[in-house]
């Protein structure tokens, strides 16, 4: 800008970018970085060789007692370098809830296994008789 201009009332003075005869920048753009912290955490478990291990739930116990459950939690882990990843929604519970979701369980699982029992057991009838052993037929040598 050519210092020996005066500027009118009212007027802002904004940066100049590159030469003479460029129009001056309007303002700073400012860029939101929605969700960049998850994506920034994928890639970094990635480079560390995380990979995903399939778990239905991770209760986490506090030395105050408190409990973190994650129901359905997304767990990534790496057993080589010591590194677990547990993400997901958490919920804060005592040892008392805890006790009773387990009390539950343990009813349903003989429930489940008296079911299995009363099931039609599957019939051999449509399986066809084995000829012969195995064992013979790896003993005989080929002949070709």
């Amino acid at each position: 800008m050519n210092p020996g201009l005066k500027m009118k009332p009212g007027r802002i003075a904004t940066a100049q970018i590159g030469g003479e005869g460029k129009p001056p920048r309007k303002g700073r753009s400012v860029r939101q970085t929605h969700g960049s912290d998850e994506r920034r955490i994928a890639a970094t478990l990635k480079s560390c060789g995380a990979s995903q291990i399939p778990i239905d739930q991770v209760d986490l116990w506090k030395d105050s007692g408190e409990v973190i459950q994650f129901k359905a939690p997304k767990v990534q882990a790496n057993l080589n370098a010591n590194m677990l990843c547990v993400s997901g929604t958490a919920s804060h519970k005592t040892p008392e809830d805890i006790l009773e979701e387990l009390k539950r369980l343990q009813q349903q699982i003989p429930l489940a296994a008296t079911q299995k029992e009363s099931a039609p057991a599957a019939s051999t009838e449509d399986m066809p008789e084995l000829i012969g052993s195995f064992e013979d037929a790896t003993a005989a040598p080929a002949t070709e």
